[in-house]
């Protein structure tokens, strides 16, 4: 479930769905409890700014005032900076499909939507492995030769990424992101 984006750690999730407790590393044990008592369950919460700053501000003063040791206010306004530095990285951040590698053209990397199998068993989106054919006549990953009538679809893996693609499509959000440059 985690993995990188652009050369950042990340976590993957659908942000409208994914629960926040469901990425820990994201925020931290404290950070995470102040999101979920300012009510944001789901990363998707985390993109509308409409009263964030008096929800998170109110949850961190229900903590400080429930604390049973005394904590210095450094410590709960360090959370609270913790806590917009956070909503702050997942808004500037831009989420990227992250699928499975099975699901991936060994050429291009992306998903493939019509997946053929050749006779050496490596799996290609076939409008990739035809044009490299047509170029080289050889199998790009092995360097045997290959016809057009090598490939054969492959039905099962078509119908795992279609159901795939219409229910467990996830994104990255990467944790940390460059700044923007202004316009």
């Amino acid at each position: 479930k985690y993995g990188t984006a652009h050369g950042y750690p990340s976590t993957c999730c659908t942000p409208q769905h994914d629960a926040l407790t469901d990425v820990p590393s994201l925020a931290g044990d404290k950070t995470l409890a102040v999101f979920l008592r300012a009510g944001f369950t789901k990363i998707g919460h985390l993109y509308t700014p409409a009263d964030q700053a008096i929800r998170i501000t109110q949850a961190i003063n229900d903590m400080k005032a429930e604390a049973r040791t005394p904590i210095n206010d450094s410590a709960w306004n360090g959370l609270k900076t913790r806590c917009f530095t956070i909503i702050a990285h997942i808004r500037c951040a831009e989420a990227q499909p992250v699928p499975p590698r099975p699901f991936c053209c060994h050429i291009t990397y992306e998903v493939m939507t019509d997946p053929v199998v050749t006779k050496c068993g490596y799996i290609y989106e076939r409008n990739n492995i035809v044009r490299h054919i047509e170029e080289h006549n050889t199998d790009p990953f092995v360097g045997l030769p290959l016809t057009v009538s090598d490939l054969a679809p492959n039905f099962s893996l078509k119908d795992a990424i279609e159901y795939y693609n219409m229910h467990f499509m996830r994104f990255s959000v990467p944790l940390y992101t460059r700044r923007r440059a202004a316009p």
